[in-house]
């Protein structure tokens, strides 16, 4: 814990190019760099039979929660409802101390995750971080609860998922489920090859800075 300074959910700045790793994939040969808007633009002019998924793809620290909580925010001025979860990260003015979970639909925010110290241990954690259980489960609830949500956001689908099916699980389950029209799903770019042989026909979309924004595919 660092004292003397205000934790924050707002990043000290976000890299000017995310997604740079992606160009020595080997998984796709097609990865999108879309700003929130277009994607937006793209969904309403789509019929309501389609059921799309993008895995948002880039490294810790690149912007992916940024772009999905300006996905939402143009999603709303539109009147369109978006569900799920978002994980901001906390800082201690340039220090990433922790994340948070957000539900999209109350609002509400817990702590998710600290650093992993000797004072932080936790039977559900990863290198770098301690989870709390009982945030994981009132998180779990909460996609539950918006299993017919039409436009859904997992952020993120990491290694507690993929490599120990423990965290958000109902996240992965509510993506097998196809109920929604549009699902946005954050992952870092090494768990791709799993992501794409559970989810074969999703879209791959790398992160546009906010400030950076080009449109379009890339």
């Amino acid at each position: 814990m660092i004292t003397g300074e205000a934790e924050t959910s707002l990043p000290p700045e976000v890299p000017p190019v995310c997604g740079i790793e992606l160009e020595r994939r080997t998984v796709s040969e097609q990865i999108y760099t879309c700003s929130p808007g277009d994607l937006l633009a793209s969904f309403v002019t789509k019929t309501r039979r389609s059921r799309t998924l993008y895995l948002l793809c880039g490294m810790s620290g690149c912007g992916k929660t940024t772009w999905c909580q300006e996905f939402v925010n143009d999603a709303r001025k539109l009147g369109l409802q978006v569900a799920g979860l978002l994980s901001p990260a906390v800082f201690a003015g340039r220090k990433k101390i922790g994340i948070n979970l957000l539900d999209l639909s109350s609002q509400e925010q817990r702590r998710l995750a600290v650093r992993r110290t000797p004072n932080h241990e936790s039977s559900l954690q990863t290198k770098d971080w301690a989870f709390d259980q009982e945030t994981l489960l009132w998180g779990n609830n909460c996609l539950q609860d918006h299993h017919k949500a039409a436009i859904l956001i997992v952020d993120e689908l990491g290694p507690l998922e993929f490599h120990q099916e423990a965290g958000l699980t109902a996240g992965i389950q509510l993506i097998d489920s196809r109920q929604f029209r549009l699902a946005i799903v954050t992952i870092r770019p090494s768990l791709l090859p799993i992501a794409l042989e559970r989810w074969p026909h999703s879209q791959i979309m790398a992160v546009i800075p906010p400030g950076n924004v080009q449109g379009g595919k890339g």
